[in-house]
């Protein structure tokens, strides 16, 4: 089954930008650990692949978070 391409608009709902260190803020799902979800995606996995296209394989992406939900 393949899993849903997001927008940059659709990411954009998601996120609030703030002037903390360049920190954009998650506001959309957050599962109990405190990771952004978007779907079924991981929510910086789905920003990576609105802006940037699919995730070359063997490619380690992790998000760098602030605090947990940004």
């Amino acid at each position: 089954m393949a899993t849903k391409h997001y927008s940059t608009e659709e990411i954009l709902r998601h996120v609030e930008r703030t002037d903390a260190g360049g920190c954009w803020r998650w506001i959309g799902r957050i599962n109990y650990n405190g990771y952004g979800k978007i779907g079924r995606k991981w929510a910086h996995r789905a920003a990576f692949e609105a802006i940037a296209g699919p995730i070359p394989q063997g490619l380690e992406l992790d998000h760098e978070a602030c605090k947990p939900g940004e």
